[in-house]
């Protein structure tokens, strides 16, 4: 249910670093990770959405450019109306060359 699928992404979890997002940062080598925790949007439209941001510092394995980046995640969700929960992420790589020409986002929709 998409219930049971927010608790293991985001609550449900044997670790004290925190959830599975959380984890996976850590997992495939990224360092230094931090997560502000969950708090509630201001305002508007966005009042019912939760969101928090993550940092960490990834490893790049590539010839040219640098050694490591740091990365910056916003995540947001929001319940809806028929029990499911929306999930946004928008990531920026913050000192590889053009990276602040472009971003990865995710939408997620769990109904």
């Amino acid at each position: 249910s998409p219930r049971e699928a927010f608790n293991a992404l985001f609550i449900d979890i044997d670790s004290e670093d925190g959830d599975f997002i959380v984890v996976a940062r850590t997992t495939v080598g990224n360092q230094d990770v931090v997560a502000t925790p969950w708090s509630r949007e201001q305002g508007g439209s966005n009042a019912n959405f939760r969101k928090r941001d993550i940092n960490y510092v990834h490893p790049l394995k590539h010839r040219l450019g640098p050694k490591q980046t740091r990365c910056h995640e916003e995540h947001r969700y929001s319940f809806t109306s028929l029990g499911g929960f929306i999930y946004e992420s928008m990531q920026h790589n913050l000192d590889v060359p053009y990276g602040d020409s472009f971003r990865v986002e995710s939408f997620l929709d769990f109904e």
